[in-house]
């Protein structure tokens, strides 16, 4: 018999046909027979822009021997999803109230007001100087003072002069060593040095009590001081041109002197300003918050500098002082315990952070701690203070702040609720509850018991008042703050989280639970229960994707794409999605958290079939579906 040589009388079909029902043996016999020749691979040869290559492809003898293609030794099985369990019940008809609601919500009152102490009903902490003014006074009278003659007789001088037989025009009078009649000062206020601008306030009205407002001449520095700086007076905006003080007039200058700033100008500036000052022979004096090894060398020279802290020697540092990159070093460390200090607290105002820098050792956390910690990334800089900036941070210091010392833990937090003491009561409440929560031998029993009662009355509160935008924001901060573990141990906090989301609910987006939130903790509160009606939907796969829809849903007047699984009615107001995974080599079994799905947001897409996926779970109190 002849071998048939057209491709129209045989094809590769017929090969395929032969291999399945005889193996390969019977396909090389066939294939001979009908004209076929096996042929090697091509060898791959790389194409440039004088030679191109064409692929050569499964053919006739004429042309070549077709290549065989090999058989993976395991053949991957296909998967097909489908619904195995669907079950759907109705609600009762006596039930008057929704599935799922807490005895705490109707167990209490609301909240009418956010209530603040009464003014003078609490007594707050004085603000902690930056060094004990019984030991800055006595250096500032002798920096900017001068001897004088007062009106007390010198008896010693007077026993003196008539034991001798002299005449007295004059009773001797004592001499003192008293304030300056003139006294210029000279205050720098940028915002690098924002934690001490109550210091500069508070040293500038002492010194106006003590030496008198006669003869004082305050000027504010605006910009960078440079060789010619502009001022401006005290409650003036006007600004003018400063104007050098007599050589007996002392000059005080309340400032970091540009050291604060990265900018290499801004110490050129008081290096410049400095110079001058040496060379108009200005008596001038400079308090720096800023540790005395960071002084720069070049400006010591021309003014006489000091350190504004509580361990300062109020006099040049030694010889053999730290160094200037070991106090940074030294600084950067203590600003690292003091974010752990502060974790508890919503908000930590300059006095706070202060008091709160006072807890460790003069020799650990200096004056430059505190002007680091506010311009730390891990803080957000307001005009009343810093907070922690994002959950990762406050998540990083929260366990510093659990690492510490308990009489250490103990004494922050006194001192926070201490300073606070006089705010609103969300804001005392909320920071007992992460008090206790990291600290729980620093927080009063009773007061506890009270912070849990009024925990229970905002969220109770934030339910019944859904359109009260400070509240809901409040609701939101709160949440922001607080972990998954606090939600899923709490069924207040949970409700709470629950609450924050019902703006993303409105909008149709997929929630996802925090881990370890149970749904019925959260069903009641993620969508108003006055809004739930009953929906009918379908359930079809489209590609890879699961996807809800409504049932008369239809796309340019024609019924949805899809292969359709299942129809349902959603009488819950929403449903709970969790997608379940198999074992991998590299992973275990993992299940994905429970997604919340709102009924009044249709459609959504429930979930991707890829070959990963087990099952999908859709449950509410009356559907339980699984695919």
């Amino acid at each position: 018999m002849k071998p048939l040589h057209t491709r129209s009388a045989v094809s590769r079909a017929d090969l395929l046909r032969i291999r399945a029902e005889h193996g390969v043996q019977a396909l090389e016999l066939a294939a001979a027979a009908l004209g076929y020749e096996r042929r090697a691979a091509p060898q791959a040869v790389v194409a440039s822009a004088d030679a191109i290559v064409t692929p050569i492809a499964f053919g006739l003898a004429s042309v070549g021997p077709p290549p065989l293609p090999e058989s993976p030794a395991v053949l991957p099985t296909a998967r097909f999803f489908h619904v195995t369990e669907h079950r759907q019940s109705e609600p009762s008809p006596e039930q008057s109230a929704p599935d799922g609601v807490p005895d705490w919500v109707a167990a209490g009152p609301a909240l009418s007001e956010d209530r603040s102490p009464l003014p003078g009903s609490v007594r707050l902490p004085a603000a902690p100087a930056l060094t004990r003014w019984s030991r800055l006074w006595p250096f500032l009278r002798r920096a900017l003072g001068q001897s004088m003659v007062s009106q007390q007789p010198d008896l010693q001088r007077l026993v003196e002069r008539l034991t001798r037989g002299e005449a007295l025009p004059r009773i001797p009078r004592q001499r003192r060593h008293g304030w300056s009649s003139r006294i210029a000062l000279l205050v720098d206020y940028p915002s690098r040095t924002q934690t001490f601008h109550a210091d500069f306030n508070q040293l500038c009205g002492a010194l106006e009590k003590r030496h008198g407002s006669l003869g004082l001449e305050r000027r504010i520095l605006v910009g960078e001081p440079g060789r010619q700086p502009l001022v401006r007076r005290p409650l003036r905006g006007a600004t003018e041109r400063w104007q050098m003080p007599a050589t007996t007039t002392p000059l005080l200058i309340l400032s970091d002197l540009g050291l604060l700033d990265n900018a290499p100008e801004t110490q050129l500036g008081w290096k410049r300003f400095a110079a001058r000052l040496r060379s108009a022979a200005c008596p001038a004096l400079v308090l720096c918050p800023v540790p005395a090894a960071l002084h720069p060398r070049s400006v010591q020279r021309s003014v006489e500098i000091v350190e504004w802290d509580r361990h300062s020697l109020l006099r040049r540092p030694p010889a053999d002082a730290l160094s200037a990159q070991a106090a940074t070093a030294r600084s950067a460390a203590a600003v690292d315990r003091l974010l752990g200090l502060l974790a508890p607290a919503l908000f930590v105002e300059p006095p706070l952070l202060r008091a709160l820098r006072h807890l460790l050792p003069a020799g650990e956390a200096d004056v430059l701690a505190e002007a680091m910690l506010w311009q730390h990334p891990d803080v957000i800089a307001g005009a009343q203070g810093v907070q922690l900036a994002g959950k990762a941070a406050l998540t990083r210091h929260e366990k510093t702040f659990a690492g510490l010392a308990p009489d250490v833990q103990g004494a922050a937090v006194a001192l926070i609720l201490a300073h606070h003491a006089g705010l609103p009561e969300s804001v005392r409440r909320r920071e007992i509850l992460a008090c206790k929560r990291l600290a729980p031998q620093a927080v009063a029993a009773d007061v506890w018991r009270e912070t849990e009662d009024w925990l229970h009355a905002f969220a109770r509160t934030a339910l019944q008042r859904p359109q009260a935008l400070a509240l809901q924001q409040c609701v939101r901060r709160h949440v922001d703050r607080q972990s998954a573990e606090v939600f899923a141990a709490d069924d207040v906090q949970a409700a709470l989280w629950a609450l924050a989301q019902r703006a993303r609910v409105a909008r149709g987006e997929a929630v996802e639970l925090p881990a370890g939130v149970r749904p019925e903790q959260v069903r009641f509160f993620l969508d108003p229960p006055s809004e739930r009606r009953p929906i009918a939907c379908t359930l079809r796969q489209r590609g890879a994707e699961l996807c809800l829809e409504a049932l008369d849903a239809k796309v340019g007047g024609w019924p949805p794409a899809g292969s359709p699984y299942t129809d349902l009615t959603l009488v819950d107001g929403g449903v709970f999605v969790r997608v379940r995974r198999l074992p991998t080599a590299s992973s275990p079994a993992a299940d994905g958290a429970s997604v919340y799905l709102a009924a009044g947001a249709l459609p959504h897409r429930v979930a991707v079939l890829t070959r990963e996926v087990e099952r999908v779970e859709l449950h509410a109190p009356h559907l339980a579906l699984t695919v």
